[in-house]
């Protein structure tokens, strides 16, 4: 035997031992609900994609392991690959938001360090405005003052039954139509509707419900939680979308309406169609007064009309390429549970790996 075959064999010997040698997880195993969805995207507003999700529950403890996966290269390279991987412990007051590919983690409280960064967002894009205004011109159009002209919110049961992923589901419509007019008596009208299918948990299934339930209503209490009654019946990614639409349920009377049509969906939701649509033309300011504006451009600063009459192009061709149709709705999510059951799944599940590192506590 040469030099050479004694090396192969070492190597061989050597790597074998690398690929054998396993981390074993001692932590003990608890049963837990394990709940796997599938949610489609698409429309104007929203990047066209698909999110698979695993998520799993105990009665102080939640973990959300999701994967999206957009359709077009721009969201791809914009958005990144869509991963997200929270765990949410009520006994301790704190989440945490896991990036499994850098081994970091972020610590924020219960509800979340979306909220402040919403809240910071909002800030942000406030003070872009508030200079935007301070730099414009008189030659722009006044604010636009509008009022709610008309406010529909109504729950259907149809009497529709189907099959979804062997749940045996009943339809209910809910429809919500705001219509805001201007000072010229435009109207605009907003439309959001949604299509449950909902289920009565068998015998086999009512443990799940039961601890996923259980695990709602702890984490609320914990938060001091005001959610809308919606929040019961849709996914949690489909209800961030409607948070503009709760700002219209502005006094007492509205949310008893809302909560009593609700008080109509009997079950679980195991399937939703969520459609929003816009249309009409308040505050719309006329196309020749557009125009006019836009001739008014000062040549006499070669740049700055440049930048405005570009501006001005794009934003049409952008309008053009973007906006759907009156009949299209600006966007469409559509929420499918695809398997329910208790798992015996280990403790570790709901703890940040030993290897993650903290890069930042809020």
């Amino acid at each position: 035997m040469n030099k050479n075959s004694l090396i192969l064999i070492f190597a061989a010997i050597t790597l074998s031992g690398c690929a054998t040698k396993t981390i074993v997880d001692n932590t003990p195993r608890n049963p837990t609900a394990v709940l796997k969805s599938s949610t489609i995207m698409n429309g104007a507003i929203i990047p066209d994609g698909r999110t698979e999700q695993t998520v799993y529950t105990r009665l102080d403890q939640r973990r959300m392991q999701s994967k999206t996966k957009f359709d077009s290269f721009v969201s791809r390279s914009f958005l990144g690959e869509g991963e997200a991987d929270t765990i949410e412990r009520v006994d301790k007051n704190l989440s945490w938001m896991l990036s499994p590919k850098k081994k970091t983690y972020v610590e924020c409280p219960l509800a979340g360090c979306n909220t402040d960064f919403r809240a910071k967002l909002g800030q942000i894009m406030h003070d872009d405005e508030m200079k935007a205004d301070e730099q414009s011109d008189e030659s722009q159009p006044a604010a636009c003052e509008t009022e709610l002209a008309d406010l529909v919110f109504d729950v259907k049961q149809t009497g529709e039954t189907r099959d979804v992923r062997g749940f045996s589901a009943q339809q209910y419509i809910v429809t919500w139509r705001a219509e805001i007019k201007d000072k010229q008596d435009r109207v605009s009208k907003n439309e959001l509707t949604m299509d449950l299918w909902t289920t009565t948990p068998s015998a086999e299934m009512n443990e799940v419900f039961a601890m996923l339930d259980q695990y709602d209503s702890a984490r609320n209490e914990a938060i001091a939680g005001d959610q809308s009654p919606l929040a019961n019946f849709v996914p949690s990614q489909v209800y961030l979308t409607l948070i503009p639409y709760l700002g219209m349920l502005s006094d007492n009377d509205m949310i008893k309406r809302v909560s009593d049509e609700f008080s109509k969906i009997k079950g679980y939701t195991v399937s939703s169609k969520l459609e929003i649509s816009a249309s009409g033309n308040a505050c719309k300011e006329p196309e020749d007064t557009q125009q006019a504006r836009e001739d008014s451009t000062d040549f006499s600063d070669p740049m700055g009309a440049a930048k405005k009459l570009a501006g001005s192009f794009f934003k049409k061709q952008a309008e053009k390429k973007v906006m759907p149709s009156e009949n299209e709705p600006v966007a469409r999510i559509v929420y499918e549970i695809t398997s329910m059951q208790i798992e015996s799944i280990h403790d570790s599940m709901f703890n940040v790996p030993s290897d993650y590192k903290l890069i930042s506590r809020e």
